[in-house]
């Protein structure tokens, strides 16, 4: 065993190394407190740690405009609802009203500039911005720009960094009209809706959104920031699609309470298993209760969306697009719509009624489908579009002044004009294409589906400016560049050879927009004379006419002019050179002339086809048919032929689906199939029309 002297002197030793290991612990701790006190006072430290809370709320107070007064009035209610609940956290990013004479509230001083807080029950502490923010500081003041959508990226990165979390919501709290959103007053300057998925990225997306914000319950905004759009997203999104006071969110987080954390206000969910969706429900519920104590509350209503589905409900949308071009049924759906804030589908709109144009989307297509007067296809569409609305829905509201409002299916707007004279006029903000300030553009909604440049209308934007452009100037992404049609003349051509081509083309339009640009061009610039002693004259010479795209090649009186070694040297030229090359009736000479029909399928006037075999032995001339196509030269019959062979034309220049939304065409087209079944006494005029 060991002696006492040995155990002493190995206590002596132990107690040594001991003391040596306290005095470094001292010293370590003392430079470290050294160094935590020299930081400066604007330092934010950085929660490295897992998270502990489960929601943070950012709140994005772009109130440098009248709206100033309401966001402090009402995140002094938040924050004594939410009562320093453990599982909630709420920052505040607030870039106050320029307008000096503020008067002192629980943010401390008057000021006008813009800052960050994170607010308590009893206390607010004023924060600095760090990394993100770094001219943000608790001593000095700063004016940031509120409109810059740059900003609020910042500020959800801000937040983010500083007060992780398992969830995040984002409210944006300022003015807004469905077109822009948070104004700043004295600069003029507005944020566009697609310029927060344009400067912000996919790592800001937050769980919930909430839009205290007047008309931001549209189909087309919650689109723009749906789940995997590749920029700024959010899971869920809470809007109102009118315009009203702000919502009670002081009855709903006082609901929301962690173990232990008493509520006075009834059943409560806890934070640490509450979703997004969980947030959405009891907000729309607690704010109809609210609602329901207001005086004149009778035109509110919200919804609660979920943008997951929001891809559904476009793409359903652009269907019933299509089916309603197809069924011509503008009439019909403005009908439907009604011509006044009271008439037809309920809509979302201002005191003064000049902002009609928020249409419930479910309620304009529940009218749809139970319309006899449009077909089966559309009326389907239109159900299909109430299908995905209701899986769309999470749960919404509306108050009495909407009648017929079913709550979980009514409550998110699609913008729809009146349909008045010039109404277009006032949709430049409503555009695809990249604008500015107010008028922003750049639109998800209305760009995505559509194929630019083939005339066909694909979605909803497509449809709307095809109804309702009356400009020959669009903004259009399915407007298509007009396409050169030169029609030749020469003494003794046939009127209605040339006449009847160049009006089907002159009449292909969509939204006053035509597709062609149609003229007329001969040898020399003197009047001509037509059959029947009709004097014209032409547009252009042979040597200052455009580019021809398509070139027509009418007949009559041909002799001549095919004897003509400049008339024949300018359509081998002009043909080269040109889409398609057309003739009508006996102006297939011309290409027999010219050497275009060597090989071909091709057909004239009755009268000359056994003169058309002769002249080109190696083509096929067939007989009975009002115009054969062999891919570049297109060859037509006598006389009428020409105005169905410049139809078959027009599409096949424009691509297939033309004139199905174009009356006038298809008024055309019509004549000329009653034309070719019955006679003067009701007999067919042809045996066996293969076309």
């Amino acid at each position: 065993m060991r002696t006492r002297s040995a155990f002493w002197g190995s206590w002596l030793r132990n107690s040594a190394y001991l003391r040596v290991q306290v005095i470094t612990c001292l010293l370590a701790f003392n430079a470290a407190s050294a160094a935590v006190a020299q930081m400066p006072s604007t330092a934010v430290l950085k929660d490295t740690a897992e998270p502990k809370r489960t929601w943070t709320i950012l709140v994005y107070g772009a109130v440098d405009n009248s709206a100033d007064g309401g966001l402090i009035a009402l995140l002094d209610k938040m924050r004594l609802a939410i009562d320093d609940d453990p599982g909630v956290e709420l920052l505040l990013f607030i870039d106050r009203n320029r307008k000096p004479g503020k008067r002192a509230t629980y943010l401390a001083d008057d000021f006008t500039t813009t800052r960050l807080y994170r607010l308590r029950r009893d206390s607010v502490e004023r924060l600095s911005g760090g990394g993100e923010f770094p001219e943000i500081t608790v001593d000095k003041d700063v004016k940031l720009n509120s409109a810059d959508a740059a900003n609020l990226g910042r500020f959800i990165a801000w937040g983010k960094a500083h007060y992780p979390a398992r969830r995040y919501g984002l409210m944006i709290y300022s003015h807004a009209d469905g077109k822009s959103m948070c104004p700043v007053a004295a600069t003029g300057d507005h944020m566009g809706i697609a310029e927060l998925t344009d400067k912000v990225g996919a790592d800001a997306r937050v769980d919930f959104l909430a839009l205290e914000l007047c008309f931001m319950g549209g189909i087309e905004i919650a689109y723009q920031w749906r789940p995997g759009n590749g920029r700024f997203e959010a899971d869920v999104l809470l809007a109102v699609p009118n315009a009203g006071p702000s919502l009670d969110w002081d009855r709903v987080f006082a609901r929301i309470r962690s173990p232990g954390h008493a509520s006075k206000t009834g059943p409560t969910l806890d934070p640490a298993s509450m979703t997004a969706t969980d947030l959405g429900r009891l907000t729309i519920e607690e704010c109809y209760r609210g609602r329901q104590t207001m005086k004149y509350a009778d035109k509110e209503a919200a919804g609660c969306y979920d943008l997951h589905m929001a891809g559904a409900v476009k793409k359903a949308i652009d269907a019933l697009s299509v089916e309603l071009a197809r069924a011509d049924a503008k009439n019909i759906v403005l009908e439907l719509r009604g011509s006044s804030p009271q008439s037809g589908a309920i809509k979302y709109v201002d005191d003064d009624g000049t902002v009609d144009y928020y249409v419930d989307l479910y309620d304009l297509c529940r009218r749809l489908a139970g319309c006899d007067r449009l077909g089966g296809k559309a009326r389907e569409a239109a159900r299909q579009v109430m299908a995905t609305v209701e899986r769309f829905m999470i749960v919404s509201y509306g108050m009495r002044g909407y009648k017929g409002f079913e709550p979980g299916k009514n409550g998110v707007f699609i913008v729809l004009p009146s349909g008045k004279p010039g109404c277009w006029k006032e949709f430049g903000w409503y555009t695809p294409l990249a604008g500015k300030g107010k008028d922003y553009g750049r639109w998800s909604f209305l760009r995505d589906g559509a194929t630019p440049g083939n005339g066909r209308v694909h979605n909803w934007f497509q449809l709307l400016e095809f109804w309702f452009d009356e400009t020959a100037k669009s903004s259009a992404i399915n407007q298509k560049p007009k396409k050169n049609v030169g029609v030749f003349l020469f003494d003794g051509v046939e009127v209605i050879d040339f006449a009847g081509p160049y009006e089907v083309f002159l009449n292909a339009s969509a939204a006053n927009h035509s597709y062609f640009n149609v003229f007329t061009v001969a040898a020399t610039d003197k009047a001509i004379e037509a059959s029947g002693n009709l004097a014209i004259t032409p547009k252009y010479r042979f040597d200052n006419h455009p580019k021809i795209d398509i070139l027509v090649l009418p007949g009559g009186g041909v002799l001549k002019a095919r004897r003509d070694p400049e008339v024949v040297k300018w359509i081998q030229k002009t043909a080269k050179d040109a889409e398609i090359v057309m003739s009508v009736c006996n102006g297939a000479g011309f290409l027999a002339k010219a050497g275009l029909l060597d090989g071909k399928e091709v057909t004239t006037v009755a009268g000359g086809i056994e003169g058309l075999q002769r002249e080109v032995p190696t083509a096929k001339v067939v007989a009975g048919k009002r115009w054969v196509d062999s891919g570049k030269v297109v060859t037509c019959g006598g006389l009428s032929a020409g105005i169905d062979g410049a139809l078959y034309v027009a599409q096949k220049a424009l691509g297939k689906g033309w004139g199905a939304n174009d009356r006038r065409v298809d008024g055309v087209r019509l004549a000329r199939r009653r034309q070719l079944r019955l006679g003067p006494a009701g007999r067919s005029m042809v045996a066996k029309p293969d076309r």
